[in-house]
């Protein structure tokens, strides 16, 4: 990204951007939210989303075949490739979205104000965001580097374990039909329904 190049809107975006990655509460590896939020704080945005009937999605992100990326190239490598992969998600969400590192090579979004659509063109930003990085400057061969992802859209009453249960259930789907890709929940179900 050449700075010189940016608009005053994309400097403050860049701003806030380096702001949520400093704060406290953070993975010290990527810098993202860790999973705590998921019980700490997605609940009080739940019932904000709740009492203003207004929509939040939740978008599954698993960097594809991960362990033979480290295996290739090495654990620093790797380590470099999750950082990287962060911060490609963090500039491709709106500041009001929350990138959350759930665990190895998965992270999670979660996306208030944001129907299951919104959600899934969300997902794509990200994923073409990886695909077209220039991973050759982290030492890794040229189109090595892609992520799965899977989007679901919370339903009135749903617990939130069955909403990123979900969401989840769309990423392996993405994975299992080919991988660098975007699945939404509610294509798979309308395929299990047929």
């Amino acid at each position: 990204i050449r700075v010189d190049k940016m608009g005053l809107d994309e400097l403050a975006h860049m701003a806030r951007v380096i702001e949520r990655l400093n704060l406290a509460s953070k993975d010290p590896l990527t810098g993202l939210t860790t999973r705590r939020y998921l019980d700490d704080e997605l609940p009080e945005v739940m019932t904000r989303m709740k009492d203003t009937s207004t929509p939040i999605s939740a978008v599954f992100v698993d960097i594809d075949h991960f362990k033979g990326l480290n295996d290739t190239f090495g654990h620093a490598t790797g380590d470099e490739v999750l950082r990287t992969v962060a911060r490609l998600a963090v500039m491709a969400v709106r500041d009001s979205d929350t990138v959350i590192r759930y665990g190895g090579e998965e992270f999670v979004g979660i996306l208030p104000n944001c129907d299951e659509m919104g959600g899934y063109l969300m997902a794509e930003r990200v994923r073409k965001a990886v695909e077209r990085h220039d991973w050759e400057a982290h030492g890794v061969s040229r189109r090595t580097v892609t992520v799965s992802l899977g989007v679901a859209e919370h339903r009135p009453g749903e617990q939130s374990g069955a909403w990123l249960d979900r969401a989840d259930q769309a990423l392996y789907q993405a994975k299992g039909s080919g991988r660098n890709q975007t699945m939404a929940f509610s294509a798979i179900s309308a395929n299990i329904k047929r």
